[in-house]
């Protein structure tokens, strides 16, 4: 009996395979043709079905900022990521949470994860900044990654937001061509200014 999406992604491929070979063979009519067809189709849906995303939980932080971590050592960066689960959970859960975190399941398992929160423009009002999106390396592929960015977008319609933010890694030509696929503007003119704690202590203590 077929009782999860497991199952019917187990069965999608066995009738694929199958068929395969009754085309290979020579031994195949209309019928099976079309039933090619729709084992095809049902291995997209089945694959689809053990995608689950939703917004996190305080339980699901310990598992966010493992992916964090992974982003971070992707990024080149392994030494970067200062904050805790603690922080987390208090400037993501209560009243006014700081952020909103989506994470994505696949078969049960979170395997990726969002995060955004709101910003101001003087020129567009309203605008929702995505300043993590990640999906653990094993994974991806499976369309983790287009699901959770897709709810982002989802989510910033919702806001009322007029426009979402983004930063790339310049060398990201994977990424920076499935967002400008979606539609997207990358800003080649534009450099990101930042100044870290340290500096910024160095520099008001001078003043």
């Amino acid at each position: 009996m077929i009782n999860s999406p497991r199952d019917w992604f187990l069965v999608a491929i066995f009738y694929i395979v199958a068929a395969n070979i009754l085309i290979k063979a020579g031994n195949y009519n209309d019928v099976e043709l079309t039933f090619l067809n729709y084992t095809s189709l049902d291995f997209k849906l089945a694959k689809k079905t053990m995608i689950n995303i939703r917004q996190a939980t305080q339980q699901d932080f310990s598992r966010v900022l493992e992916l964090i971590n992974e982003l971070a050592l992707f990024e080149k960066e392994p030494d970067a990521v200062e904050i805790s689960i603690e922080d987390l959970i208090r400037n993501g859960t209560g009243n006014n949470p700081l952020f909103t975190c989506f994470v994505g399941e696949y078969q049960g398992n979170i395997e990726g994860m969002a995060l955004c929160y709101p910003r101001f423009s003087t020129w567009k009002g309203v605008t929702i900044h995505l300043e993590d999106l990640i999906v653990t390396q094993k994974m991806r592929g499976v369309g983790l990654g287009k699901a959770l960015y897709n709810e982002v977008l989802k989510h910033a319609l919702k806001k009322g937001a007029r426009r979402v933010e983004w930063v790339v890694l310049d060398w990201n030509t994977h990424a920076i061509d499935f967002y400008k696929n979606t539609g997207a503007t990358v800003f080649d003119e534009w450099r990101v200014v930042q100044m870290d704690h340290g500096s910024l202590t160095a520099y008001i203590d001078k003043q």
